[in-house]
């Protein structure tokens, strides 16, 4: 496994305040109304950190060890969810009614499969009018599982292309090569994702919702950022002040405007993940 990034603390912050946003909008806290978009702010940010942790693999040992990738990302998250599915059941059990508990015991299924936002959107699943539903929130887990399994792809080939990409060819610099390859896949990757999500979001929303490959286009976002800035700074300037200034107006706005009945993700979700990218930026 590549060497670990420096400790980031203001992104683990931005982190800490995007799940306190989903927080508040499932508490119906009323000026958190568009406080959904915190997860839009967490998948832009898990494209970040996991794509430049794919970058320093591939720039320390010239490859990817999809093995070894998938087996952590297992073992970082399966034991978490499996205690949380185990005692969400038993509460289930314990409190609903009869009648309620096999849709549930169904989706817990789907849960443990890191399937759950396929599940809701096949039951065309209203996320914003759904609050009995004890699962719901794992969603956004099981699209976060899904990128983790195809994402890594993307440095299979343009490493095995390039050889590594700290190798050094007087006719071409490998790493460069190799980044041009991996930003351009991520540009494609991208703009297709983000077309079907505004077009699913008109005829069929829940599975412009829920799917991983109507969110992907956040994740390459994120994923864009990591293979593309390189100089990291502690002085504070004014541009770099700006972005984060005009990062927070972005999620400010969103949370202050969007509601229950924002068509949603399609055109609306760029404003929270443009906002994210200013704050990842500044």
């Amino acid at each position: 496994m590549a060497e670990r990034a420096a400790f980031r603390p203001d992104l683990e912050g931005l982190r800490g305040v995007a799940i306190l946003l989903v927080v508040g909008f499932h508490a119906g806290v009323q000026a958190l109304a568009g406080g959904f978009v915190g997860v839009d702010v967490f998948l832009v940010l898990s494209g970040f950190f996991i794509t430049g942790m794919l970058a320093r693999e591939v720039a320390q040992k010239g490859r990817v060890d999809l093995t070894e990738f998938w087996g952590g990302r297992a073992m970082r998250l399966l034991p978490a969810l499996l205690v949380v599915l185990l005692f969400t059941l038993a509460a289930v059990m314990w409190l609903y009614a009869p009648i309620d508990r096999p849709p549930i015991a169904s989706g817990g299924r789907a849960v443990a499969l890191y399937s759950a936002n396929v599940e809701f959107a096949r039951n065309s699943v209203d996320y914003f009018r759904s609050a009995e539903n004890p699962l719901l929130h794992t969603w956004s887990l099981a699209v976060e599982e899904q990128f983790y399994l195809v994402w890594p792809l993307l440095f299979v080939l343009p490493a095995v292309r390039t050889a590594a990409w700290t190798a050094y060819d007087e006719a071409d610099d490998s790493e460069e090569a190799g980044k041009r390859k991996l930003r351009l896949a991520m540009v494609v990757l991208g703009f297709l994702s983000f077309g079907i999500a505004i077009w699913l979001t008109r005829i069929a929303q829940p599975w412009a919702f829920y799917g991983m490959g109507t969110r992907l286009w956040e994740f390459a976002l994120g994923g864009l950022l990591a293979v593309t800035l390189t100089n990291q700074s502690d002085e504070v300037t004014w541009p770099a002040t700006m972005l984060s200034v005009i990062g927070v107006a972005a999620l400010g706005i969103a949370v202050a405007t969007y509601h229950r009945g924002t068509a949603y993700p399609g055109m609306a979700a760029l404003l929270p993940a443009l906002g994210t990218v200013a704050l990842i930026v500044g």
